[in-house]
């Protein structure tokens, strides 16, 4: 018996993987179709930048010490450093596609092939790039939480080695700054094409359409021919429902309900007419850019807030600032090893400015 349950144990993994194999190589092919037909001119570039610009943040190690001189400097110098880079790669990414679209003279059929070609390997290394970012994270935080399940279920993927190399252990010390630089360069994209004006505006949709819910559910119940409305809904409801209560919620709803939606249908208006101007306002190509770069860096600000937050939170946990029990938790999953993890992760963490603001 034990026989044969090992048998189709190791029947079902054969297919299972065999599936997998399959499966990867079907979404590969769809992937190179997608970007041939697409082409490289008309892909995102979002993998090449991300590989290019972290490739660029090696650099930072070999600045002058006299630059790190505190753990001030340190941050101020690694945070703009990355920031550059990501200006320098994204800017010269933005000249060239634009002398792509704006090109009125056909390219030379040599050119078109290898556009088609490169947008092939193109959307596979982008969707590459988006699972390294998406399993490193995930097998960076078993590797330093559960190291039972690294050195159990999981010790195949930890030990497998190229020639004499094991992956992991050859990408570990880079796969977190990675994993950095991915998110801070996705944010200054999204940053940049939103725009600040469009960001605003964003926020004031939502807040009109917060006030418009909120007066109309006090209009309803305030105005004086509305409540009447109101009061009249709730007595033909009373006369077939025996609930007072929810015949009164019925009643002044529909009201509410129905001044909501005249109020949405004048904010979607607004929405329209303001939205002609941002489109006619991007058409001119140096304010887009002022305002697309300016909401970029104040994105990339704002995320950089959050990781020197979560990793000020962590750090903070793990001195016993927040009592003994969190700072056990902290030490069992080593918190700090993994938010410490990698040169401009540990930068982000030992360098954290908010605990120099902290004391």
């Amino acid at each position: 018996m034990g026989e044969l349950t090992r048998n189709l144990l190791a029947d079902t993994g054969e297919i299972v993987t065999t599936v997998a194999i399959v499966a990867a190589c079907v979404l590969a092919a769809l992937l190179l179709l997608y970007g041939f037909i697409k082409r490289f001119s008309r892909t995102s570039w979002a993998g090449v930048q991300i590989i290019v610009i972290f490739a660029a943040t090696l650099a930072l190690s070999k600045l002058p010490e006299s630059w790190m001189s505190t753990d001030t400097a340190r941050f101020a110098v690694t945070a703009g450093g990355i920031l550059v880079c990501i200006a320098v790669v994204l800017i010269v990414g933005a000249i060239v596609r634009t002398f792509f679209r704006t090109r009125k003279k056909r390219a030379h059929w040599f050119f078109r092939a290898f556009d088609r070609l490169f947008g092939a390997i193109n959307t596979v290394l982008n969707f590459g790039v988006f699972l390294l970012v998406l399993g490193g994270l995930v097998l960076n935080v078993i590797y330093w939480c559960a190291p039972s399940v690294a050195d159990g279920q999981l010790s195949l993927v930890y030990t497998y080695s190229l020639g004499d190399a094991v992956v992991w252990e050859a990408a570990k010390p880079y796969l977190p700054d990675f994993i950095l630089v991915a998110v801070l360069t996705m944010t200054v994209k999204g940053g940049y094409r939103l725009g600040l004006v469009k960001a605003v505006w964003v926020v004031c949709m939502m807040a009109l359409t917060l006030v418009a819910f909120g007066g109309s559910i006090l209009a309803a119940v305030k105005v004086p021919f509305l409540a009447n409305f109101g009061a009249a809904i709730t007595s033909s409801f009373a006369a077939k429902i025996p609930y007072e209560l929810l015949c009164n919620v019925l009643g002044y709803g529909i009201v509410a309900l129905c001044v909501f939606i005249v109020a949405m249908i004048v904010i979607v208006l607004l929405n329209l007419l303001i939205g002609l101007g941002v489109r006619e306002m991007d058409s001119v190509g140096v304010i887009r850019v002022i305002d697309g770069s300016i909401f970029a860096i104040f994105m990339f600000a704002v995320m950089g807030a959050f990781i020197c937050g979560l990793d000020f939170a962590v750090s903070a946990a793990a001195d016993g600032t927040f009592g003994e029990q969190l700072a056990q938790i902290a030490a069992q999953y080593r918190l700090s090893d993994l938010f410490g993890s990698g040169s401009l992760c540990s930068v982000f963490y030992e360098c954290n400015p908010i605990r120099a603001l902290a004391g």
